[in-house]
């Protein structure tokens, strides 16, 4: 809820208070869970740094035909199963091509199997 939403249950002082007590305690729970959110997701870029520096990710996606477009969809699939996804799109097969090939130099030295790269 939001504060504005007990502008209608004030009768008090008292009550004044009670909520004044409340939204402080709302106030430090969310810092306190900003504070843990900002660990650990530093704590996982690390870790993805880590698995990108040592290889350890595979990529899966493919090139497709969108009516005139031509679309990548590249995923990266990290050892605990999560994914990051790329999504790339040209209007010529050539383009498509080349964006793959660079794809595939960047992301060398992975398993690259299961990425379907034919129209």
């Amino acid at each position: 809820m939001r504060y504005t939403d007990y502008d209608k249950k004030v009768c008090s002082d008292e009550d004044i208070l009670k909520y004044k007590y409340l939204f402080e305690k709302d106030i430090a729970d969310k810092q306190r869970e900003l504070v843990e959110f900002i660990d650990r997701a530093n704590k996982r870029v690390r870790l993805i740094k880590e698995w990108e520096e040592s290889k350890k990710y595979s990529v899966l996606g493919h090139l497709s035909k969108n009516g005139r477009d031509k679309e990548i969809m590249l995923i990266i699939r990290y050892n605990d199963g999560t994914q990051r996804d790329e999504r790339y799109s040209f209007n010529k097969i050539g383009d498509a091509r080349v964006k793959l090939d660079e794809l595939k130099e960047k992301y060398s030295g992975v398993d690259w199997s299961k990425f379907e790269g034919e129209l």
